[in-house]
């Protein structure tokens, strides 16, 4: 909130108009981004490789990843109407404690134990997850607000 006060009173209302212009490019950016990955994250390595077993064809890749981009907006959009009185800062401070948690144990585990294996790497990241999802929904911030 500080810059956007800072840049209407520094340079009116140009220079918030170019702030407000770049923030919603980088949140179309980042979405995007995030859709693309996740549709094709389905129909390459689930769709293709888990349930065809390596053969299926692109065309069938594609329509399964146009499936997926519609899926995922659907849900977002759903999501969003479902959390629409919620703060947001609070919400995305606590994808990121989640996140922090199951890449945590990993990163320590690959740094200070040299007899790491990709077993325990993936066991210490599911360990993590798993408890962090478990405390934040025990918490007071989840069940008191």
């Amino acid at each position: 909130m500080a810059v956007v006060h800072l840049a209407s009173a520094v340079g009116g209302e140009w220079l918030f108009g170019v702030i407000a212009a770049v923030a919603f490019a980088t949140i179309l950016a980042v979405v995007a981004g995030l859709t693309l990955s996740g549709a094709s994250a389905v129909s390459h390595d689930l769709y293709a490789m888990v349930f065809k077993k390596g053969k299926a064809d692109s065309a069938a890749e594609l329509k399964v990843s146009r499936i997926t981009t519609l899926a995922l907006g659907v849900v977002a959009v759903l999501l969003g109407i479902a959390f629409e009185k919620q703060n947001i800062a609070f919400m995305v401070s606590l994808a990121f404690a989640i996140a922090a948690s199951a890449n945590f144990p990993v990163l320590l585990m690959s740094v200070l134990w040299k007899d790491c294996t990709t077993k325990g790497a993936v066991i210490g990241g599911f360990l993590g997850l798993i408890s962090s999802v478990v405390l934040t929904i025990v918490s007071p911030a989840v069940w008191e607000a």
